[in-house]
């Protein structure tokens, strides 16, 4: 058995993302954490779906302020990738860690369209990938949506799809941005 098996951390580490990985923010907040200097408070990022929160560094939390504004509250329904940089060094050593980065386009559906889709086509798309209804509509609650808004929830939807065939997102670069994210109008989510 190995370490990771017998001491499963409840925190996103590097072997957990063996390749770039799409997650979308549902939540930043300040918790706080056990750390080999006691309890100290630290600002974790919680994304939709199953992946592990991660513990916010400064170099990943600039990242974010620099696409998204300083403002940890507007990143709610934001489209990140996680990767492994293994040129991040701590305490004067070569480690690797956990970056961020920006997606350049929206993440492509199953069929290669980067359209916006309406709720039909949204459960149609995720039909299509084996997701139920349920799934889809759990997805957008937890993700802090009672209404289709268009923009925003369909590349949700297309992360959610895009993480279910595991398959890895590509025209990623640092410093990019996504469209903003906006409650207001939309259609109801018919459940």
């Amino acid at each position: 058995m190995k370490m990771k098996e017998m001491y499963p951390s409840k925190w996103l580490a590097q072997d957990d993302i063996p390749h770039p990985t799409a997650a979308v923010i549902r939540s930043v907040v300040q918790e706080e954490v056990k750390s080999e200097h006691g309890k100290e408070m630290e600002n974790i990022v919680y994304f939709s779906g199953t992946i592990k929160p991660l513990i916010l560094n400064k170099t990943n939390a600039s990242i974010l302020c620099d696409a998204f504004g300083d403002d940890s509250s507007d990143w709610h329904g934001r489209t990140v990738e996680l990767y492994v940089d293994p040129n991040v060094s701590f305490g004067g050593k070569r480690t690797g860690g956990l970056r961020l980065r920006i997606p350049t386009r929206t993440v492509p559906s199953q069929n290669g369209s980067a359209a916006v889709w309406n709720f039909a086509q949204a459960q149609g798309e995720c039909t299509k990938a084996g997701i139920s209804k349920d799934s889809l509509i759990a997805e957008l609650k937890q993700s802090g949506f009672d209404k289709w808004v268009p923009a925003t929830c369909t590349p949700i939807i297309q992360q959610l799809i895009a993480n279910m065939q595991a398959a890895p997102v590509e025209e990623f670069e640092d410093g990019g941005s996504v469209q903003d994210m906006k409650h207001d109008g939309g259609e109801d989510i018919p459940f």
